[in-house]
């Protein structure tokens, strides 16, 4: 009489379906890796659209602001390159180089135009900042033979009681000498206005 294979004991024998139950096992384990992969494979693909639609909703705001114009924008045009056109404008026609509220004023509208610049327009690569960023730099190191440029002292005088007489010679020199530089200047303050006017949907 055979020993009965489900009574345990130590020369117990092999359950039949030992091997069923190993199979099924196995194919559990599977299904449970397949299955983890798979909601792995879901996930990354959800994070992966989620990420997509994020940066198109960036890429169309950031798209809108550049197409648009500010408030603060056309306060620039108007207080700062206008007035700052203006200004070359006459000295073109004039020696102003002893006129004391002309110089304090030139200052003031070239302090300012260098800080609101500073706030409006941060992207380097706009072609607004680098028509400013050009005309800043011809401004600013003019007269290239000298230590102290227009720069600073149209920096550094805005709102001083005095005059230094090296920033009187160099608007004297501008006016007598350099016209044509003048005259640049003023092209590149219009290609700057007509650049950002580009932008004709108008936002508060």
């Amino acid at each position: 009489m055979s020993r009965d294979p489900f009574i345990g004991g130590s020369d117990r024998q092999k359950n039949p379906y030992d091997d069923l139950f190993t199979r099924m096992n196995q194919d559990q384990d599977k299904n449970r890796l397949f299955s983890e992969a798979e909601k792995d494979t879901k996930k990354s693909a959800i994070e992966a659209l989620m990420t997509t639609a994020l940066k198109k909703v960036i890429d169309l705001f950031t798209i809108s602001a550049e197409r648009s114009i500010s408030k603060a924008e056309r306060t620039f045009i108007e207080d700062d390159l206008e007035k700052m056109k203006k200004a070359f404008q006459r000295l073109v026609h004039e020696d102003l180089s002893q006129d004391v509220p002309f110089l304090k004023e030139l200052s003031f509208v070239w302090h300012d135009f260098m800080k609101n610049y500073h706030v409006l327009y941060s992207n380097k690569k706009s072609i607004i900042v680098q028509k400013i960023e050009e005309i800043v730099e011809s401004i600013s190191t003019y007269p290239e033979d000298e230590d102290s440029t227009m720069g600073f002292y149209l920096t550094q005088y805005a709102g001083e009681d005095w005059l230094p007489f090296p920033y009187m010679d160099m608007i004297q020199r501008l006016h007598k000498d350099h016209k044509d530089l003048l005259k640049n200047w003023i092209s590149k303050i219009e290609d700057i206005i007509v650049e950002v006017k580009k932008r004709k949907k108008f936002r508060k």
